[in-house]
């Protein structure tokens, strides 16, 4: 019967739904725990496999494991960096953020380009290039404080990066000027 079908496709989305919630929940834990801890990447990954064995899932590739545990630990340790330095309390001793990439054989061109590019704290590029940016991103912000100077990039109004010094001026702010060359 129809209704017994539309019935039984309807509770099993349901199911299906709670069980991806309580799995989700249970890697933010771990995840949220790894960090307090400050445990070692294999040991998430380990821990993340373990969750997924519960659940039923397999686990043979764990390096996936690692991949998923890196990329999500950059992305939790990223966003608590911007959180800190965009609190009010904070945020009038940061004035912008420096891109910093792990270089190695494994990093990516993305990141070889960004690293050490420094933008203003409320610059729009940040919306786009907040590590993580592709799995296994082991790239960071780094904060630029008040009492620094720095070389700063800029979007123009005309679709074009412009070349910034920012100087701190005391407690009472920062100069920006352009760049000559």
């Amino acid at each position: 019967n129809a209704e017994m079908l539309q019935y039984l496709e309807s509770s099993s989305f349901l199911t299906a739904g709670r069980f991806a919630d309580n799995m989700i929940l249970s890697i933010k834990r771990v995840l949220s725990n790894a960090i307090r801890d400050g445990d070692a990447l294999a040991s998430v990954a380990f821990s993340i496999g373990q969750l997924f064995e519960e659940y039923g899932i397999g686990t043979e590739d764990f390096g996936r494991l690692l991949t998923v545990s890196r990329t999500n630990l950059t992305d939790a340790f990223n966003q608590g960096q911007k959180i800190i330095y965009e609190d009010k309390a904070i945020s009038e001793m940061v004035k912008g953020y420096k891109y910093v990439a792990t270089l190695d054989s494994g990093t990516t061109e993305f990141c070889q380009r960004h690293d050490g590019r420094v933008y203003r704290q409320d610059d729009p590029i940040w919306s786009t290039i907040t590590p993580p940016n592709h799995f296994n991103c082991r790239s960071v912000m780094d904060p630029v404080w008040m009492d620094e100077t720095m070389d700063a990039v800029s979007a123009g109004s005309d679709g074009y990066s412009k070349k910034l010094r920012i100087e701190p001026l005391g407690s009472d702010g920062y100069k920006f000027n352009k760049l000559v060359g």
